[in-house]
């Protein structure tokens, strides 16, 4: 390697300043010499870069360059693995991928399989979904003796064993707990406080590889129902969800499907207890998106150009309505949370 002449942009004297750096043999270097007047080593310099006021300090290897806030503080640039926060890849892969401390990636996806003419949410029990109204315990229960580890005489259940409840507490804090099923016969939770459930999803899982039957999480006087998981599935196919304490969602793209025997056309709405130019949570629901999609068609998706941006404690749900009965109804949310 060879020395190094590196030119600094000073802004008071509208000129640059010529540093050497003398190479160390080991790949490393050491400051030799300024080339014309200027601060000293250890001293800090005021320079430009790109325009903005920096901070520069000379020490025995290279300069630090820290950005300066409007009081005149230095910081230093956000990273991602050592790559400017200004991502060289797509924003979201870096998501995905966990590069970006703090942020995942979020799915929300439902299916009704039976929608007629008539507004319905898209979730696995059909007809309107019912928030709870308070924290609460709850039970589960399948329609089939096969959800079970042992179903009798020690002879395991061919369906799912055991779920995981992701749910939110009185606080709206995450939460899981893990229930093992009994089939037929109603579990109760140990949770006394759940009140959202966002998700429910197989933990364990017979020869069949999903549900036997229809799995419900229920209030403990059978109805309503929170969510289920249907036969051959093993998680929850429900539009429905509640942004939790301390988070922020970010939507980035809808889509939507419709079937039916006849010719039908499904017009899927996301809805949203919040308010975007009010700035406020609601107690009702908004419209936020709506996607329009013909049975046969293959399916829509809608990227969003700016992402819709959901605060803590706000409920979503979609809602769905067709122009021919009988019809299958599916739509899934993406984007992260932060």
């Amino acid at each position: 390697m060879a020395n190094k002449i590196v030119h600094i942009y000073d802004s008071e004297t509208n000129d640059y300043i010529p540093v050497r750096y003398l190479d160390n043999g080991d790949g490393s270097y050491s400051l030799s010499s300024r080339l014309n007047s200027g601060p000293e080593e250890g001293e800090i310099s005021r320079v430009t870069l790109g325009g903005e006021l920096v901070y520069v300090t000379l020490n025995d290897e290279h300069p630090q360059v820290l950005f300066v806030d409007e009081n005149g503080v230095g910081y230093g640039i956000k990273h991602i693995n050592n790559k400017p926060r200004v991502s060289s890849m797509p924003y979201l892969y870096d998501i995905a991928e966990g590069n970006i401390p703090g942020h995942v990636e979020f799915e929300m996806f439902g299916y009704n399989p039976d929608i007629d003419i008539s507004v319905e949410d898209v979730w696995g029990a059909g007809g309107s979904y019912i928030f709870p109204a308070a924290p609460q315990q709850m039970e589960l229960v399948s329609s089939s003796v096969e959800d079970d580890p042992d179903k009798g005489g020690s002879v395991a259940g061919t369906g799912i064993h055991s779920v995981t409840i992701y749910y939110l507490d009185n606080l709206y804090q995450e939460q899981t707990e893990d229930v093992e099923l009994n089939g037929t016969g109603e579990v109760t939770t140990v949770a006394t406080n759940i009140l959202r459930v966002n998700k429910l999803k197989a933990k364990v899982v017979g020869s069949s590889g999903g549900a036997v039957g229809t799995i419900s999480i229920r209030n403990l006087t059978n109805s309503p129902v929170y969510s289920t998981i249907d036969p051959t599935n093993t998680r929850s196919r429900n539009s429905i969800y509640t942004v939790p304490l301390g988070h922020t969602l970010y939507v980035t793209s809808m889509a939507g499907g419709c079937g039916s025997a006849a010719a039908s056309t499904a017009t899927i709405i996301l809805n949203a207890t919040y308010d975007h130019d009010a700035q406020a949570l609601t107690t009702f629901f908004l419209p936020h998106a709506e996607v329009i999609v013909g049975s046969g068609t293959g399916g829509i998706i809608r990227p969003f150009e700016i992402p819709l941006r959901f605060p803590e404690k706000t409920n979503l749900k979609c809602r769905a309505t067709t122009t021919a009965n009988n019809s299958i109804v599916s739509v899934g949310v993406r984007g992260w949370m932060e």
